[in-house]
């Protein structure tokens, strides 16, 4: 709780016109599910984590590959790409392909959630 976003995201932002210096961790919970129409994850393993800690989440359960996907209604959340995480690999090539993977994966959920 607390930690700020590594100097491989920060940067990475940075080079893309988003400031994630004053960004920091907070653990989930129902008082900010409570806010949001949809939870979005990075991985299978976010959506399984996800499912298994708010089994009563009223809103929509997405991954960053599944667009417009609820995988609250669905039995396998398996399916769709998984972002890699870059952290323990820690180079700036591990950092620059997370960014690329994110702002393509990104991309189609705009007009899901602005439409």
């Amino acid at each position: 709780h607390g930690s700020p976003a590594s100097a491989g995201s920060c940067d990475q932002a940075r080079d893309r016109g988003c400031d994630l210096d004053t960004h920091r961790s907070c653990p989930l919970d129902t008082r900010i599910l409570e806010q949001v129409d949809w939870a979005i994850g990075m991985s299978s393993q976010h959506v399984e984590q996800f499912r298994d800690r708010f089994p009563d989440f009223p809103g929509k359960l997405g991954k960053l590959g599944r667009p417009g996907v609820d995988l609250m209604t669905i039995d396998d959340p398996r399916p769709g790409e998984d972002v890699d995480d870059p952290w323990r690999k820690n180079t700036e090539l591990a950092y620059d392909l997370m960014a690329e993977q994110v702002e393509r994966l990104l991309e189609p959920w705009g007009s899901v959630l602005t439409g």
